[in-house]
């Protein structure tokens, strides 16, 4: 009589079952899937599929709905999780926060930066006086990261859904985690919109929320002198150019920063961050990646060949072509230290390339649009599939009171 064997959570008949067969491998995907992936493929799957439809449709109404609907879902399915990347570590962080470690720029509750920014801890000590379970916390900041960064792809988006796309496969993993870094993100992306208009004071107040919230906003302070330069296309393209060699120089470049930084304001306490990182664990790893290659091409595509229509249709396009550059050279010049190269990208490039990326898809004629929409979608999903995998199993308070 055939019995059964449990392996990985699957179910094998023994009698039909032999030495060297995959089964145990296909039966550890097949958990894997069903207990990571689904949640996140449920989540992700209509926006995917309204991107591609897209291309035939933009009708205002589906682009309110979307909105809207992107709106709830996402604070929902980020704010109510738990058990996440870094999630313990910031439910310590909300619990340890009081009034009396307040300090300018950073709470005095611990050593260091972390957490201790001052708009984060500021709400998190107000929380905390008020009785709120850190939930609400967690709600908050994710209702404020993605209205911001939503409302902004509708207002400038051409393809509002294919925005949604890029986020879902560059930063929404930041969202699910380290939740400072994707707000300051957002933040960021509402003062490029000051910086399109030309409004100094605007963009330095919201860089400073943004600041007070992951200090490494404060790398964004330039940025609305390079966007409204005369020169700033040519700005652009000597970033691209000397990118690659800035990689090289990372070192020296961080030495050279090292050096400098204690001679400004609080700079010791950034140097002394930078110098745990550089000295830290964590390895480079490899510059000469794919993904970096093709940002660098698409930069240069965007810059040499669209660059007028960009400016003259619409100034927070050039804006965000402006910041998606700098922070693909910052990534590559600060190479040698893994935490600020990748903070780079996260902050200054894959919120701006959401709004780029269907701009320039737009400025294409529909018979070259219609070739490249689907390679486009593949490509995304393909990371949005990458992202998902260092996720870590989905977990929601909501869901765990419902079912």
């Amino acid at each position: 009589m055939a019995t059964s064997l449990l392996v990985s959570g699957c179910e094998v008949n023994a009698a039909t079952s032999q030495p060297g067969l995959s089964f145990p491998l296909l039966c550890q995907f097949r958990a894997w899937l069903c207990e990571k992936m689904i949640p996140y493929i449920i989540i992700s799957f209509p926006f995917v599929l309204f991107a591609l439809l897209s291309i035939f449709v933009r009708q205002r109404k589906l682009r309110v709905v979307g909105l809207v609907v992107a709106a709830i879902i996402f604070t929902i399915f980020i704010g109510f999780r738990y058990d996440s990347v870094d999630y313990y570590s910031y439910v310590s962080i909300y619990y340890s926060h009081s009034f009396h470690y307040f300090s300018f720029p950073f709470f005095n509750t611990a050593p260091g930066t972390t957490g201790n920014e001052i708009v984060f801890a500021t709400v998190a000590a107000a929380l905390n006086l008020l009785n709120f379970d850190v939930v609400v916390f967690f709600v908050i900041i994710a209702t404020a990261s993605t209205c911001i960064k939503f409302l902004i792809f509708y207002k400038y988006s051409p393809y509002f859904f294919l925005s949604v796309v890029v986020y879902l496969a560059f930063i929404f993993v930041k969202d699910l985690g380290q939740i400072r870094n994707a707000l300051a993100a957002s933040l960021f992306l509402l003062a490029l919109h000051y910086a399109s208009i030309k409004n100094l004071k605007l963009y330095l107040m919201v860089l400073f929320v943004a600041f007070g919230i992951q200090a490494y906003a404060l790398i964004a302070l330039p940025i609305y002198w390079i966007v409204n330069m005369r020169s700033n296309r040519l700005v652009i393209l000597a970033l691209l150019l000397t990118a690659y060699p800035a990689a090289i120089a990372s070192p020296f470049i961080i030495t050279l920063l090292l050096d400098i930084l204690p001679s400004f304001p609080y700079g010791d306490i950034f140097a002394s961050r930078i110098r745990g990182y550089y000295l830290g664990e964590r390895e480079a790893g490899n510059f000469f990646s794919p993904l970096v290659f093709l940002n660098i091409c698409f930069g240069f595509l965007s810059a040499s060949l669209f660059y007028r229509r960009l400016s003259e249709q619409e100034p927070f396009y050039v804006a965000c072509l402006t910041s998606y550059v700098v922070g693909l050279f910052l990534y590559l010049a600060f190479h040698a230290v893994p935490e600020m190269s990748d903070r780079s990208l996260e902050l200054l490039s894959w919120l701006p390339l959401a709004i780029l990326l269907p701009a320039v898809m737009s400025f294409l004629r529909f018979s070259m649009r219609a070739v490249l929409w689907a390679p486009v979608h593949i490509f995304l999903v393909g990371f949005i599939l990458i992202r998902i995998n260092t996720a870590g199993e989905y977990q929601n308070v909501l869901m765990d009171i419902l079912f």
